[in-house]
């Protein structure tokens, strides 16, 4: 909160981003920094606390209006004449949210954005670059400044190739304020609102080693303590005799974050558990990183630990069923909930050469099971991008479709090649595939690609449907095989072309 508010208290106020796992408290932290600026400092007059977590807009024009909105709400009680402004904007509102926000700086009065589950709002591909241009222009005047929360830093989160490009990304300050596990001082904070306990030797270390200071975990086994010790002390083993009681109803807490690593950090976690500690030498940042900033896993000197206890029970119970394909595919319930599984550990064992591939094929990941729609929709992504690599690869930066090539295909009589392309690969996607399959797969003249092949054709024409039938599904339901199916062929066709292409 320190580090929150004397940032905001400068002459030049930072924009700043709140970084934390799943049930660390960003939300309480929200909403408390917004108590405190509006009980205490005098140039953020106007607070605006948005969740996205649970209000996401779906395009820009929502996004827009309802941030216009919900500012006219806010500052209506002292500046009526502007809110109604603002509530009568045509349009989206922009323009009109433009001009009262340098009104209002000018008689000294600042707004404050608090964006709670800002991480929420990559879930679609609708959110444009046009958006986040108009952001950086409303967050470039003075008169605004924005807070973000989210997951991971704001330069982590997965957006598409147009808007990763906006400016607006890099106002703000990039060192984001992390929420961590507890350490020892904040166990004694914690601690001490049970004042009628005496907590005994070894106990509040028994505490850190059951939860590794993960917010939710140890607040529950507090609880239980609360409830069974008041008046007496509480010792070491009554805190391990709790916690194993307490495993079943913390279950739910421990699958949430659970969910939240990655495969190859969940490979990472088994082996620390089987071997207690592993050298850091051995294993990835990246593998690591997830599992640390969690709290299930420590550094100390050249090895790494173990040391969630809740967590390794919650795991050993998950090993002893992960070998039985009859448990794990044998229903659909079962396929639903083991199949993202199969597919996030096919994208972690898979080349691919290229980032943005990788991360378009990692958002669609993050949509199933409960956006199987928005999944299939931001498909788009990855078929644009592959298609921007092929014509890199095939036709150079320029895209200039050789003379000698159309003058075979004419020769022999393709189909398609006599469309008026001017000599440069076509804007239009649909077109592309028409090109594609020329240099891949003519039916007359010999094969004009350099790099790609046939299979790479049926591939992409077979993904740009899936991402067709994602833009126009127009709220009919999907279900979670065609989605499955479409992410097979999306992460085989991301892995043969970075094996195409790479060998060039």
């Amino acid at each position: 909160m320190q580090r929150l508010t004397s940032s905001l208290a400068k002459p030049t106020p930072d924009h700043l981003q709140v970084v934390g796992p799943r049930f660390f408290g960003k939300t309480i932290l929200m909403h408390s920094l917004a108590e405190k600026i509006r009980s205490g400092d005098a140039r953020f007059k106007t607070v605006v606390l948005w969740d996205l977590a649970h209000n996401t807009p779906a395009t820009d024009d929502d996004f827009i209006r309802s941030l216009v909105q919900q500012i006219a709400n806010q500052i209506a009680p002292v500046y009526k004449d502007y809110a109604d402004h603002l509530r009568g904007a045509g349009g989206n509102g922009y323009s009109e949210l433009r001009e009262v926000i340098d009104i209002l700086d000018d008689e000294k009065v600042k707004i404050l954005l608090l964006w709670d589950g800002f991480d929420k709002a990559f879930g679609s591909s609708r959110l444009t670059r046009n958006l986040w241009d108009q952001m950086r222009d409303l967050a470039s005047r003075p008169g605004l400044r924005i807070v973000t929360s989210s997951r991971k830093p704001l330069h982590e989160l997965p957006r598409d190739s147009e808007s990763k490009t906006s400016d607006f990304w890099g106002l703000f300050d990039t060192s984001p304020v992390r929420l961590q596990c507890f350490d020892d001082e904040d166990l004694v904070q914690a601690t001490g609102h049970l004042a009628t306990i005496t907590f005994g030797s070894g106990a509040k270390a028994e505490l850190l080693n059951w939860t590794a200071g993960v917010p939710p975990l140890i607040f529950s086994l507090l609880n239980k303590v609360n409830e069974a010790f008041k008046g007496a002390t509480v010792e070491g083993a009554d805190i391990n005799r709790l916690a194993m009681e307490s495993i079943r109803d913390l279950n739910p807490f421990l699958g949430s974050l659970w969910s939240d690593c990655p495969e190859s950090s969940k490979d990472l976690y088994f082996e620390l558990v089987e071997a207690q500690s592993i050298d850091v030498k051995t294993c990835k940042y990246s593998d690591v990183a997830p599992l640390e900033e969690k709290g299930f896993a420590t550094r100390s000197a050249s090895k790494v630990h173990a040391s969630c206890r809740l967590l390794e029970t919650f795991v050993k119970e998950r090993a002893d069923d992960s070998g039985s394909i009859g448990r794990l595919f044998g229903s659909e319930a079962a396929f639903q909930a083991n199949a993202r599984i199969l597919l996030d550990r096919r994208l972690d064992e898979t080349e691919i050469a290229d980032a943005d591939v990788r991360l378009f094929l990692s958002r669609c990941l993050a949509d199933i099971p409960h956006h199987l729609d928005m999944c299939l929709y931001n498909i788009r992504g990855i078929v644009d991008r592959v298609l921007d690599l092929i014509w890199n690869a095939e036709l150079g930066p320029k895209r200039q479709i050789p003379v000698e090539y159309t003058s075979d295909w004419q020769h022999y009589g393709e189909r398609a090649a006599n469309e008026d392309w001017g000599g440069r690969c076509p804007t239009n996607r649909g077109a592309q595939l028409r090109l594609l399959k020329l240099l891949t797969t003519p039916d007359r003249a010999p094969i004009k690609a350099k790099y790609v092949t046939n299979v790479t054709h049926t591939l992409v024409e077979s993904a740009h449907s899936f991402a067709n039938l994602g833009q126009h599904l127009i709220g009919r339901k999907v279900d979670f095989g065609t989605v499955f199916a479409a992410m097979c062929v999306c992460l085989e066709l991301a892995s043969r072309t970075s094996r195409e292409l790479t060998a060039k």
